[in-house]
């Protein structure tokens, strides 16, 4: 791909690309919170996990990099009443990463946790 054609396509990015990852967070946030919970299931929300931090990082990035070197994307993204109504899937994408790592890492990470001096989870 020429250079020309990734320029033009970073100067068109739209904050609407934010909704794929807000699309793959709710996926991978569903299947983890089946009722019908089988190792499959838990292995296809965490690669759809890993999947959604990709495409926000990615996407990210690639925002980033227009509003810093084309600025006045930034004023353009405001004054347009129909990309500024997209700004808010930003952080309701980023929501979706914070809440599979509460269902899935904070479970694997922290068996025991001590509150008040008691062992919660110890069996005691």
């Amino acid at each position: 791909m020429p250079l020309c054609s990734v320029r033009t396509a970073e100067r068109n990015f739209s904050p609407l690309w934010f909704s794929v990852s807000l699309g793959t967070g709710m996926a991978s946030m569903l299947l983890s919170q089946l009722p019908y919970n089988t190792r499959g299931v838990q292995l296809a929300s965490l690669a759809l996990f890993v999947l959604n931090i990709l495409v926000f990082v990615t996407i990210l990035a690639i925002s980033m990099c227009r509003y810093i070197l084309y600025l006045q994307a930034l004023r353009g993204v405001i004054e347009d009443r129909e990309q500024i109504l997209s700004l808010p899937l930003i952080p309701m994408a980023y929501s979706t990463l914070i809440n599979m790592i509460t269902f899935v890492l904070v479970p694997l990470c922290i068996s025991r946790v001590v509150i008040g001096g008691n062992l919660i989870g110890s069996g005691y």
